[in-house]
């Protein structure tokens, strides 16, 4: 469930699943890809409608992909639909007030800013990013 807010031992954490298969030349169309991996407009506005009703501001945000601003860092970006997701992972990280953001379409462990990480193989504690 996409745009979601959960609150788990306290803590308010903003779920958005999805991101553009970057090698779908390699997949095979609904059976090792799906164009339900794209997020839809209705989700997008679920999700706003659930941010609101948190006043914009949660604890974590858990998601496939990045914003657009760390997408570059990472050292990735350029696919048209990827974009139109990253873009507004943006709008999300620029009105969303949010003490981390953590995700994994990269394949690698990396972090920028101390505040956005990027996870493969780490696991990490919650409780250990307060």
């Amino acid at each position: 469930m996409r745009g979601q807010v959960y609150v788990i031992e306290g803590k308010k954490i903003f779920t958005f699943g999805g991101a553009f298969s970057i090698d779908r030349e390699n997949r095979i169309e609904e059976v090792t890809w799906f164009h339900e991996e794209i997020p839809s407009k209705m989700e997008y506005k679920e999700a706003w409608k659930n941010l609101e009703l948190n006043n914009f501001s949660v604890d974590y945000i858990i998601t496939h992909t990045a914003p657009s601003e760390i997408v570059a860092e990472f050292g990735f970006g350029g696919e048209q639909e990827a974009e139109g997701q990253t873009d507004e992972f943006q709008r999300f990280a620029d009105q969303v007030e949010f003490k981390h953001w953590f995700c994994g379409h990269f394949h690698i462990d990396e972090d920028v800013e101390d505040v956005f990480h990027c996870l493969m193989e780490r696991v990490v504690n919650l409780n250990n990013f307060l």
